[in-house]
């Protein structure tokens, strides 16, 4: 079992999470500046935790210094929040162990491991994990929960961070928890069954919604959506659902998370993220190539959600 520090850590991370997406210049290099004032913009207006990952957060499109430059500035930027900073998309095991070292070195709260290779089973992927822990005493370290291919043929992606595997992770002391993209109703049931009491469950997907749908059997923090941009919203309603005012709760994600997600999930949901810090002066839209912003047809839509908030003119 995790020691009773990380467990601390594990208990406290409650409600809304905030993955970063970076800004970029016109040519197509990380604007560190922007990115930092952008966080710094979350967090003066509630933003409790912060997170680099894979995919908002363009970690395929970054060479491993950048990702390491990035997780800097997000941390340094970030005050009093607690920070998740993630690793590498690929590499061995010591390319992961040199992510550990330098998200302690940086000051994060913890550490989002991606796993970078097929599934052959519970102890390969455990040995990964027991090694970057070993390396880095001092921070959290988290699960990167996303389907992975497996050795063997199969029908398709699979979900192998399962209850034995999650409780042989037990056994890492700084190990706190799980942001999940398996998207595995049944498997989440029997993780925060198993250990919802002292691991942290972050769910990816549809947000506030997903939240309200989880939360009756354990699930305690989310990715956001519109608190990307208003990050009163997605605290407002987390205060307000964990006080009971679910009406008032369900308000907000029909009001701002349904009419966003209506027109950003068919223009893609990291595109159209973008596109409204664009609008809203947070970000430029600019992206690294081959990732192009969207075009005019595409950003209207969005606009015209922004205008019916109140947020644009």
């Amino acid at each position: 079992m995790p020691n009773s520090h990380f467990i601390d850590i594990a208990t406290s991370i409650r409600g809304p999470v905030y993955p970063i997406c970076p800004a970029f210049a016109a040519d197509g290099s990380l604007d560190f500046q922007t990115t930092g004032a952008y966080v710094s913009y979350l967090v003066k207006h509630g933003a409790r935790y912060i997170m680099t990952t894979a995919g908002t957060s363009r970690f395929n499109l970054l060479s491993d210094d950048e990702v390491k430059a990035l997780n800097k500035c997000v941390v340094d930027a970030s005050g009093d929040a607690l920070t998740i900073v993630g690793n590498s998309m690929q590499g061995g095991t010591d390319t992961a162990v040199s992510f550990a070292k330098h998200t302690q070195e940086i000051g994060a709260d913890a550490l989002l491991v991606f796993y970078p290779e097929r599934f052959y089973g519970n102890t390969d992927v455990f040995e990964y994990y027991a090694a970057i822990s070993k390396a880095s005493p001092d921070i959290g370290i988290m699960i990167h929960a996303s389907p992975m291919r497996a050795a063997a043929p199969t029908s398709g992606p699979m979900s192998p961070f399962s209850v034995p595997l999650v409780r042989m992770m037990c056994d890492l002391p700084n190990f706190i928890g799980m942001k999940e993209e398996h998207g595995n109703e049944n498997l989440r049931y029997d993780l925060l069954t198993a250990f919802g009491d002292e691991l942290s469950f972050i769910v990816a997907g549809s947000a506030m919604a997903m939240y309200a749908s989880c939360a009756p059997y354990g699930v305690q923090a989310y990715l956001t959506s519109v608190g990307s941009f208003k990050p009163e919203i997605e605290e407002n309603f987390y205060a307000a659902y964990t006080e009971g005012r679910l009406d008032d709760a369900l308000a907000l994600v029909r009001q701002y998370e349904d009419p966003f997600f209506r027109v950003a999930k068919p223009a893609g949901w990291h595109l159209a993220m973008k596109t409204a810090l664009d609008l809203l002066g947070l970000m430029p839209d600019h992206e690294r190539a081959p990732l192009k912003p969207l075009g005019d047809a595409d950003r209207k839509p969005i606009a015209d959600v922004l205008k019916t908030f109140g947020w644009m003119s």
